[in-house]
């Protein structure tokens, strides 16, 4: 076993020591969850755990009322589990999203290893702002599949995700990270009007290369957007047409509008 393979293994023994202590001694930050889910993993029916807490205040986010990590959110890890399995008969993945799940590792390991341990498939919906983190995670296989967010153009990252650190390089990361890994994926960019639209295309393309590229449409109505200026907005039946005459462009992009 090689110095790489035993710092994994003891990274994996910390979590499975924590697992098996009382779960009700743990406890995450989480919104809600939504018992069955056929559209956010591909290709499963997963139950989605929504994780409170961002680090990020994207513009157009529809989640504005669970970024902070308030005590309300407070969840026992336990009862997670056990609303999990209630559904088993119907599931057959765990999703996480958020928010940001990699900002509450422990949990999230914790809950993803007891996951395995009953034969889901488990995957995550990231940023991408955390890449220390999703590498560790993947070096101890818990993760199935990865749904990473491309914002923008990494020039305009600031603009568009609202603060100012060096969050563009952590993103170049975490994209590397994932086209290097074995791990399902693919990248996300939802189109938004007057702020990423078809000029950003062509620059996040050579970003995610030849991996899958979901195009998403913007939708205000959705829940809390942050900016309210972007209410009522979207885009022109033109628009619309020429999205998809760029898309055939690309052979790894799925429009999903």
């Amino acid at each position: 076993m090689n110095l790489k393979s035993k710092s994994s293994m003891h990274v994996f023994n910390i979590y499975k020591a924590d697992l098996n202590r009382s779960v009700n001694r743990m406890k995450a930050f989480v919104a809600g969850i939504q018992d069955i889910c056929t559209i956010d993993y591909p290709g499963k029916i997963s139950t989605l755990i929504f994780f409170a807490g961002c680090n990020l205040r994207c513009k157009y986010c529809f989640s504005s009322d669970f970024l902070q990590f308030s005590e309300k959110f407070l969840k026992d890890v336990g009862d997670l589990k056990e609303r999990v399995l209630r559904n088993q008969p119907l599931i057959d993945a765990i999703m996480f999203s958020g928010g940001e799940p990699l900002l509450q590792e422990r949990a999230l390991i914790n809950i993803s290893m007891w996951a395995k341990g009953k034969g889901f498939s488990v995957g995550i919906e990231t940023n991408g702002t955390k890449p220390r983190t999703l590498k560790k995670i993947l070096n101890m296989k818990l993760l199935d599949f990865v749904a990473m967010d491309i914002k923008t153009c990494l020039e305009k990252y600031e603009d568009v995700v609202q603060v100012n650190t060096q969050i563009s390089k952590k993103v170049g990361k975490s994209v590397e990270i994932l086209i290097n890994s074995a791990v399902d994926h693919e990248f996300r960019t939802t189109f938004v009007p007057g702020l990423v639209d078809v000029n950003h295309i062509e620059s996040i393309g050579k970003m995610v290369g030849q991996d899958k590229w979901a195009w998403q449409r913007f939708r205000y109505d959705l829940g809390e957007i942050l900016d309210k200026r972007l209410i009522g907005r979207d885009f022109s039946p033109e628009d619309f047409r020429r999205f998809e005459f760029l898309s055939k462009q690309y052979k790894n992009v799925i429009l999903r509008y």
